[in-house]
């Protein structure tokens, strides 16, 4: 069985990001485009709260613990197998 990792946050630069994203394989203009993309997030451009999750289905967002405990099938098979169960 896997072991969950915990994610960590660690700030780059947009050089860096890209640094990093085709270190890994990405094409440099596919990283470039993806750290514009992502370039108002780190400016803290969307760090306020709205409510579109509640106003969209027009009632309060579920925990996320909740969601996969209701939908188990989904997530495990009668064994616990991750995926098995899906359709």
């Amino acid at each position: 069985m896997r072991t969950a990792s915990v994610p960590r946050y660690i700030p780059l630069s947009p050089q860096e990001f890209i640094t990093e994203l085709t270190g890994r394989g990405r094409p440099t203009t596919a990283a470039q485009d993806y750290a514009e993309a992502v370039s108002p997030i780190r400016r803290g451009m969307d760090s306020h709260l709205s409510d579109g999750v509640q106003r969209a289905p027009g009632r309060q967002p579920r925990n996320f613990t909740d969601y996969v405990k209701a939908s188990d099938r989904t997530w495990h098979d009668g064994a616990g197998r991750p995926g098995a169960g899906r359709a």
